[in-house]
């Protein structure tokens, strides 16, 4: 702590929590250069296994400007025997949620295009070095207004998988946005179709203000997200909504996925994603050129 500390002045902590569970988020600035940084820390306990794994996954995804902006740069990483500190380069922008709120609804149509396109761009710079981002969501995409129109950045590379996994890991997705390969844990099977279901569930949530499968019930839910298809909502037109019907496609079970077997498992998932990469090459670019 003493070697961080010496580094890096903290200034604030960062996050909708006072304290999250198992460490914190805080924005910093460096004492040498004066440079804004992110310093996230999770401390060190058996509970907090799942978090102490996904910093130091985190801690491998760094990216230098000159190869792509928008994606982060990891400045330092330390531990001491209690916790594990990560510094990442400041990202700068607002929550795609945030900032598509605060527009008007023609300027929303005319952004639309240029700011997914950006996003593309970005999910092709990881796909291409076999990186899977696996948590993209609105409060992960941040979205900032430049001279030339605006910019994207993609943050929060905890849950990021890059293909072959060499290591097993024990790795909570969370509901909302989560294509069906993560739900079940077959990490083996993530691929660029894993990224554009989740972009898909993004822009239903930004047009329609909600995610379309909410239930109290974490079971049920779960079985929604796996299972049901997208329903079609007035909010979305119908061009995006044939993208997200599309990017969302579900694997077709023929009994519970719980008790499915793991050979058939793969074999079904490993179908619908076959299909998606047909659609994902073209479809998202070619539905949000419209606007």
């Amino acid at each position: 702590m003493n070697s961080i500390v010496e580094k890096y002045e903290i200034e604030r902590r960062l996050g909708g929590q006072k304290r999250r569970k198992f460490g914190d988020v805080f924005l910093a600035k460096s004492r040498a250069d004066g440079q804004t940084v992110i310093l996230k820390l999770v401390e060190k306990s058996t509970a907090a296994k799942v978090s102490i794994a996904q910093l130091i996954s985190e801690s491998t995804f760094s990216f230098d400007k000159d190869e792509c902006l928008g994606l982060p740069e990891i400045l330092d990483f330390a531990e001491t025997d209690n916790t594990l500190f990560l510094v990442k380069k400041f990202q700068v922008g607002e929550p795609l949620d945030l900032f598509w709120g605060n527009l008007g609804r023609k300027e929303k149509y005319l952004i639309l295009s240029p700011l997914f396109e950006r996003l593309f761009e970005l999910l092709d710079f990881l796909h291409g070095q076999h990186i899977y981002h696996c948590d993209l969501k609105p409060s992960n995409i941040l979205v900032s207004r430049s001279n030339v129109g605006f910019n994207v950045e993609l943050i929060d590379f905890g849950l990021a998988i890059k293909q072959p996994l060499t290591v097993n890991r024990d790795v909570l997705f969370p509901l909302g946005y989560a294509a069906p390969e993560l739900l079940l844990n077959q990490l083996h099977l993530v691929n660029k179709t894993t990224d554009y279901f989740s972009v898909g569930i993004v822009l239903y949530r930004l047009f329609c203000g909600n995610l379309p499968f909410i239930h109290p019930n974490p079971s049920v839910y779960t079985n929604l997200q796996l299972t049901y298809p997208i329903e079609r909502s007035s909010k979305l037109p119908d061009t995006i909504f044939e993208l997200v019907a599309k990017v969302t496609s579900k694997p077709k079970f023929n009994t519970l996925p719980s008790k499915t077997s793991k050979q058939e498992l793969e074999h079904i998932i490993q179908t619908t994603q076959e299909m998606l990469e047909l659609i994902n090459d073209v479809k998202p670019r070619k539905i949000l050129g419209l606007f």
